[in-house]
């Protein structure tokens, strides 16, 4: 099941597993299994045409579902053009999640995370998503 992200009830497990810095238009989808988060991907930093993601599961079968949702939610509900995702160039789980939804690198920023460890830029544009699902219109 994929419910809407509730600060109240999935906000300490999305720290404790995404570790991410809530701002006041995070927004996201999280999937549930018997009522306990097993997934999210969290989006904040919205601009008109893009939204920045941060992807957590624990059970890595819940992530190909969860993508169509999140694409879908992104590109045709809110009518963005891009996501981004800024991963420590160390977290070669997040990287194999990041290439496995379609995120393409960008660039690498030196030492942007720690010393000797860089910021990996990643990007996914509406046209290049393999997960989006056809909007209402009939129309991708």
């Amino acid at each position: 099941m994929y419910v809407a992200f509730s600060f109240a009830k999935h906000g300490k497990w999305a720290k404790d597993l995404i570790d991410p810095i809530f701002c006041e238009d995070t927004k996201g989808i999280v999937a549930e299994k018997e009522g306990e988060p097993v997934g999210a991907i969290l989006l904040d930093q919205w601009t008109k045409t893009s939204v920045q993601c941060h992807v957590g599961v624990e059970n890595i079968m819940c992530l190909r579902n969860l993508q169509y949702e999140v694409a879908d939610y992104v590109f045709n509900t809110c009518g963005r053009e891009l996501l981004i995702g800024l991963t420590p160039s160390n977290n070669e789980k997040a990287i194999r999640i990041n290439k496995t939804f379609g995120f393409k690198e960008h660039t690498r920023i030196k030492d942007a995370f720690d010393i000797g460890v860089d910021y990996i830029v990643y990007l996914m544009t509406k046209a290049d998503c393999r997960f989006l699902r056809e909007d209402k219109h009939g129309t991708a």
